[in-house]
């Protein structure tokens, strides 16, 4: 899945390593045959999903779990 619209988003390493951990092992729980298109929208909602959590930041909400 490609995060190219990404921008960097300060994370500790150990925030990062539990995103990565969590997504593979969701993948490996349920796995689904995606297409590209399905593969587009999943980058651009993560996308919106963490513009959103940037934002929130931003104004002073609490970050999620």
């Amino acid at each position: 899945m490609p995060f190219h619209r990404l921008r960097p988003l300060p994370r500790s390493v150990a925030v990062q390593a539990a995103i990565v951990g969590t997504t593979r092992a969701l993948e490996i729980a349920f796995p689904i045959n995606l297409d590209e298109a399905v593969r587009s929208r999943l980058g651009l909602a993560l996308a919106a999903l963490f513009e959103a959590e940037a934002l929130a930041r931003l104004e002073g909400a609490p970050e999620a779990a």
